[in-house]
């Protein structure tokens, strides 16, 4: 950190952070304090490292964790479903080519599980409508 700018070399080693696992995140951050206490940046680090942690700090607290942890769960499974279909929807389109939006909407409707299911059957289905029976 010999740099002119010690502020802005800072907001890009943590952003760098940032962008890491969490807990790689948790660990590079640490050893970047560390090292800040040498250079005499330690309190500058604690400053501008804080907003990096506050959801962490949410989901451990009591009355928020939970809550917090089924949204975020909540969106990792719809996230994974929404792939899953566009997964089926492409597969579709490979196959058999124009999708009838009928099919299309009722693919919509279901879940992680029967999704994948529908992906296997569209390599032996004779026609888009066949996936569903």
């Amino acid at each position: 950190m010999r740099l002119g700018h010690r502020e802005r070399a800072l907001h890009r080693i943590l952003g760098r952070i940032g962008d890491l696992r969490d807990a790689n995140r948790r660990e590079a951050y640490q050893q970047l304090r560390r090292l800040a206490g040498l250079r005499y940046m330690g309190e500058l680090v604690e400053e501008e490292g804080k907003p990096m942690f506050v959801l962490e700090d949410y989901l451990e607290h009591d009355t928020f964790g939970p809550v917090l942890a089924r949204n975020l769960e909540h969106e990792r499974n719809e996230g994974k479903r929404e792939g899953a279909l566009q997964l089926v929807q492409r597969g579709l389109a490979k196959r058999f080519g124009e999708v009838p939006d009928s099919l299309l909407q009722q693919l919509s409707g279901l879940t992680i599980t029967e999704l994948e299911e529908v992906n296997f059957r569209v390599c032996t289905a004779n026609k888009p409508e066949d996936l569903l029976n």
